[in-house]
């Protein structure tokens, strides 16, 4: 942003609040603003505060920033290998950072052990690219009340799947991993189920295989978990965009599908149905 800041003649928290207050007034969004030293820091910096507000750590805070953190806040790390550095007693993004990495290596492999021990201690070489491709696209459904329905499930699901569809050819995309949450209104929690299916190659037409009368279909051609005799809430879909089809290389693209009470909306994610 060092050209912004030039440019604006702010410093970076004043610059934030300017872009959250035109998010606001142009299209209604109250977003939640992180900024750091590179982008790493800067999502997670995001991801702890709330909508309206602004959170800045400094160039050198990184490390007090992130050592009080669970292991599952860090980026990269998901639910199976927190569980994995929790069993090791590593549970905090500072005892992660204080491991040796040879230790992280054995446990997690050398190239996702490295990546670990990097990103504890605020290292992040991702370079900005500016009008890159997003690496993601989801989009949400929520029922305005617990819906029992099949055929509104099913209307939902499609609904997502033409959205993605249009917004993957619109940009001129492909989609490499395909995901889908489900939300039961349990009313004990909200229990989710998500499925995920990655395509051998990425797909330039819609796939025609036949829809059973009764079963739940999920665009990836199995059928989906269903909602059975629970009650679906929201349900989400959220696709990982790939690079475009006429690139060389092809970019990892994953879509998901959340579910608590339906409720109306659109959002970003990935895995089968929720």
């Amino acid at each position: 942003m060092g050209g912004a800041l030039r440019y604006f003649g702010r410093d970076v928290g004043d610059l934030a609040s300017v872009i959250r207050v035109r998010a606001l007034a142009l299209h209604g969004v109250d977003c939640a603003i992180g900024a750091g030293a590179n982008p790493m820091v800067a999502r997670m910096a995001a991801r702890r505060v709330a909508p309206g507000t602004t959170f800045v750590v400094g160039r050198g805070e990184e490390a007090a920033f992130l050592a009080p953190l669970p292991a599952a806040a860090l980026d990269g790390v998901g639910a199976a290998t927190a569980r994995t550095l929790c069993g090791y007693g590593l549970d905090s993004v500072g005892r992660i950072a204080a491991a040796p990495l040879a230790t992280l290596q054995r446990i997690t492999g050398v190239r996702t052990g490295r990546e670990l021990w990097e990103r504890a201690r605020g290292i992040d070489r991702t370079r900005v690219v500016p009008n890159a491709a997003a690496r993601s696209l989801a989009a949400e459904r929520s029922f305005p009340r617990d819906e029992l329905a099949p055929e509104q499930h099913r209307r939902a699901l499609l609904s997502l799947t033409e959205e993605l569809g249009a917004r993957l050819r619109g940009e001129g995309q492909v989609c490499r991993s395909l995901a889908v949450s489900v939300r039961y209104a349990d009313r004990t929690g909200y229990a989710t189920l998500t499925r995920s299916r990655t395509l051998g190659s990425p797909p330039r037409t819609r796939p025609r295989s036949p829809r059973s009368p009764t079963g739940s279909t999920s665009p990836s051609g199995s059928s989906g978990p269903g909602c059975g005799g629970s009650r679906c809430a929201r349900r989400g879909w959220p696709t990982p965009a790939g690079p475009p089809a006429s690139s060389p290389s092809t970019r990892r693209t994953s879509g998901r599908a959340g579910s608590r009470r339906w409720r109306t909306g659109c959002g970003r994610g990935s895995d089968p149905v929720r």
